[in-house]
């Protein structure tokens, strides 16, 4: 036998098995989650949750049953980008970008998708640059050098099909999931714009510090969203900076049980996340969902998977 140096204080509770039906990273799927995505949901997915979606009338019902003002605070959005949506567009890539915090790393994250094989007409990276208008002390918050490496991006790039909104947040929206929301309905409201007949876009979810992008990135999604007409949503293969993982071993080992733990999740459950650093949906879900959910706390972007699973 061998003798234990000390014994706990208390006895240990046995740990249990992950096996429940629901996401590791996300939370638990509660009562009152399940009836803010039945609020949110559109009529026509409430009559009938396999229906094929009209995009034009969905954004549409979509931004009727917003707050009173909402829509035309996303329309004077909108009206900031001075381009017409291609004829062409299938995709538009949302960013949020803080325009006090990225200076360092925008420009490289932009430069990433310089070598898409999708061409140009087809696609636009949408920015909102957005910086909250205090801290949580009442302070003014400055803005950084974000916006001229934008600018400095656009010159050296001006083929590139950047479309870029700014607005400062008002301290009772300065959070993720609202820069989320208002970000999206841009996109929304932007593929409105092209009409009635114009179809259904993607809506690929990405960050503003991306290390590095396959070429095929874009036209990937397209392909796949072209074959399977009934996937509404899809999650991006995702890693964190290798250099990080040099730098600081336990967040390497850290970040590999995490994923370890989210495999597990989507096996036992059959579910898939959604993140909003590698993840595309198509214009038509996001609203016939409701969109974001900005008013659960923390995860809105797991929150719009969970809510078209639903």
């Amino acid at each position: 036998m061998i003798p234990i140096p000390f014994a706990p204080r208390y006895p240990l509770e046995p740990l249990e098995p992950i096996n429940r039906p629901d996401y590791i990273y996300g939370g638990r799927m509660t009562k009152e989650k399940k009836a803010l995505f039945e609020k949110m949901r559109s009529e026509t997915l409430k009559k009938n949750p396999g229906a094929t979606l009209d995009p034009y009338q969905e954004s549409k019902a979509y931004f009727d049953r917003q707050e009173p003002g909402y829509t035309a605070d996303v329309a004077k959005l909108a009206e900031q980008i001075t381009a017409p949506p291609s004829p062409k567009l299938k995709a538009i890539v949302a960013i949020p970008v803080a325009d006090h915090q990225e200076g360092k790393s925008i420009y490289n994250s932009l430069f990433n998708y310089t070598q898409q094989d999708l061409p140009k007409d087809q696609y636009e990276i949408l920015l909102f640059v957005n910086r909250p208008q205090q801290d949580r002390e009442g302070k003014p918050i400055a803005a950084d050098n974000t916006m001229d490496e934008i600018q400095r991006f656009m010159a050296d790039h001006p083929n590139m099909p950047i479309r870029i909104v700014n607005k400062i947040m008002p301290p009772d929206q300065a959070n993720i999931g609202t820069v989320r929301k208002n970000l999206n309905d841009v996109a929304l409201y932007r593929n409105m714009q092209r009409g009635e007949k114009a179809g259904d876009i993607i809506i690929v979810s990405n960050d503003a510090d991306n290390k590095g992008i396959a070429p095929t990135y874009l036209s990937n999604f397209v392909d796949k969203f072209d074959k399977d007409k009934k996937v509404d949503c899809m999650l991006g293969q995702l890693d964190w900076d290798p250099e990080s993982y040099v730098k600081y071993p336990l967040v390497h080992v850290g970040t590999r049980l995490f994923q370890y733990l989210n495999a597990i999740g989507r096996h036992n459950s059959g579910r898939m996340v959604s993140s909003g650093a590698n993840s595309a949906f198509k214009a038509s879900i996001y609203a016939g969902i409701g969109g974001y959910l900005s008013e659960i706390e923390g995860g809105e972007d797991i929150a719009i998977g969970q809510a078209i699973i639903e």
